[in-house]
């Protein structure tokens, strides 16, 4: 069997000075950062999902009223609904 070995790959484990993976990072956290990294805020889903309405009924808008290009504008229209549905559920 043929083995093949780029040279990059090799040195690339060879040289990891400084690399971490995600538990050491979280040990080098304190208490207070760990607290602060975990509040949930009902404010920034709001906001996120007014955004995520505010686009879709300006895509919806742009296709409803037939404006100059709305064939295209149904592309990134389909991308929010299935991205919505993708995330109710």
């Amino acid at each position: 069997m043929l083995e093949l070995k780029c040279k990059w790959d090799s040195d690339y484990r060879d040289n990891q000075v400084g690399v971490m993976d995600h538990k050491s990072f979280l040990k080098t956290l304190n208490a207070q950062h760990k607290a602060r990294l975990n509040v949930r805020s009902d404010a920034h889903r709001l906001r996120h999902l007014m955004l995520y309405c505010a686009v879709l009924g300006m895509t919806g808008s742009w296709i409803y009223f037939a404006f100059p290009l709305w064939q295209i504008m149904m592309i990134p229209h389909g991308i929010l609904i299935a991205f919505f549905v993708h995330t109710a559920t």
